[in-house]
């Protein structure tokens, strides 16, 4: 089942509530665990497994998070911190900015960020989501770069990516930091600072998972009997 996830699911902000008074499951764990033909039920990896194009090829559940710097400045990415109540039903969105990098992981952070979203092709990924919430980047109004709910589709607007030379990229335009922190899209060139990953780590999600499906989704193979859904361009 899904045991080791546990604690990983109080990380997340509508279950804090729960940290230190864990409900006690214990009186449908045992009914959960067979089906109702007699048969036993499957294991909280087949269900990762058989949504793979939204845990895995859409970065729900990533191989790694890391923090973007600006340059040598010791700036990160970092979400302003325009709303902490995070649930697509409530059409959350932010602001983003560069604050001083920080040296390890906190709580509430908006410092970590993965890869998310569906690319073109059906695979992960095509835009950058902060770990633990469901915001990813979005090309704003007037060229600014802002939050809003992640779109696993992959649309355009949310189509933003780190290149190892130009840094954090819109399509073919860069992202720059202007002299109040804000940020903003444009043409690339003139020797701006560039954006890079820093303290790449695993994150608690990927550690949970066994080796063997460590390994499908480090290195994604064809599986036959789990075919999923065909990704619509948007």
């Amino acid at each position: 089942f899904g045991e080791p996830f546990f604690p990983k699911t109080l990380q997340s902000p509508p279950y804090r509530r729960f940290v230190g008074r864990e409900p006690n499951a214990s009186a449908i764990e045992g009914p959960l665990r067979t089906c109702a033909n007699g048969q036993p039920a499957k294991s909280f990896e087949w269900y990762l497994r058989r949504f793979r194009y939204i845990y895995r090829d859409a970065g729900v559940l990533p191989t790694e998070i890391f923090q973007i710097e600006y340059g040598d400045a010791g700036l990160c990415l970092d979400l302003a911190g325009g709303t902490r109540e995070w649930g697509s039903a409530l059409q959350p969105y932010d602001t983003v900015t560069a604050t001083p990098c920080e040296p390890g992981r906190k709580r509430d952070s908006g410092q970590w960020w993965h890869l998310s979203n569906r690319g073109t092709d059906g695979k992960c990924c095509s835009g950058l989501k902060a770990w633990n919430t469901d915001q990813c980047l979005i090309q704003g109004k007037r060229s600014a770069v802002e939050t809003s709910v992640c779109n696993l589709a992959g649309p355009r607007h949310q189509r933003f990516r780190l290149d190892a030379t130009r840094g954090l990229l819109f399509g073919e335009q860069c992202v720059s930091k202007a002299a109040d922190g804000h940020l903003a899209i444009g043409a690339c060139g003139g020797g701006a600072a560039v954006w890079r990953k820093r303290r790449r780590s695993r994150p608690a999600e990927f550690n949970a998972l066994s080796a063997a499906m460590q390994r499908r989704w480090l290195s994604p193979i064809a599986d036959s009997d789990f075919d999923p859904p065909r990704v619509a361009e948007l």
